[in-house]
């Protein structure tokens, strides 16, 4: 499963309580995979990787990678295969 990383950025911005711009696998890679698995009411999403951040923000005060841990129940409303609506 694939997801817009502008998504990730804002779950991760509001966990955290502040602007954050990562990119998983590093700024070259930019990619992030998700796990999925049955969860009551919908699916379980989790996914970890080692993330550079943008230091304009200063989302952190080292210049280090972070290693992201997510781990999200969501409620399914439809899903189509393919661009589809």
């Amino acid at each position: 499963m694939s997801v817009d990383l502008r998504s990730l950025d804002e779950v991760a911005g509001a966990l955290l309580g502040r602007a954050v711009t990562l990119y998983p696998g590093g700024q070259d890679v930019c990619a992030l995979g998700f796990r999925i698995a049955a969860a009551p009411g919908g699916v379980r999403l989790a996914a970890s990787a080692r993330c550079d951040w943008d230091g304009y923000l200063q989302t952190f005060d080292h210049g280090q990678p972070v290693d992201l841990e997510l781990d999200i129940d969501a409620a399914v409303v439809a899903l189509h295969p393919d661009n589809l609506p």
